[in-house]
């Protein structure tokens, strides 16, 4: 229930350099379910039987059956029909919009954010 959502199927472990101070996130390992599906890349509503869409609501509490996503995912149950989560080349145009966003990256980080990027 929801929208298309984006996890990432692959771990990584970090390998640091002894010629310089860089660290290297390797992949190391992927992540697969009992049914052997883990290539998610794409987003998970490819990979899953059925979807259906439901826009945030910030009205109503998580769980509350009015709220968005609780009603749609009752109403599935139910068995009635909804429209399902956009996938493929649609979805992809969303994700790869251009957008006028900087990258958060200061420009000499120190030894906490060379270590965990992200760590701002």
């Amino acid at each position: 229930m929801g929208a298309n959502t984006f996890g990432k199927p692959v771990g990584q472990i970090g390998q640091d350099r002894s010629a310089c101070d860089d660290r290297l996130r390797l992949i190391a390992f992927a992540v697969r379910n009992a049914d052997n599906q883990g290539d998610y890349y794409d987003g998970l509503a490819e990979k899953v039987g059925k979807t259906c869409t439901a826009s945030d609501d910030l009205l109503h509490q998580m769980g509350d059956p009015a709220e968005s996503s609780t009603r749609i995912a009752l109403d599935a149950l139910a068995g009635k029909s909804c429209s399902p989560i956009a996938t493929g080349s649609v979805a992809m145009a969303r994700r790869t919009a251009p957008t006028r966003m900087k990258l958060l990256v200061p420009e000499r980080p120190n030894v906490a954010q060379r270590e965990t990027p992200g760590t701002f």
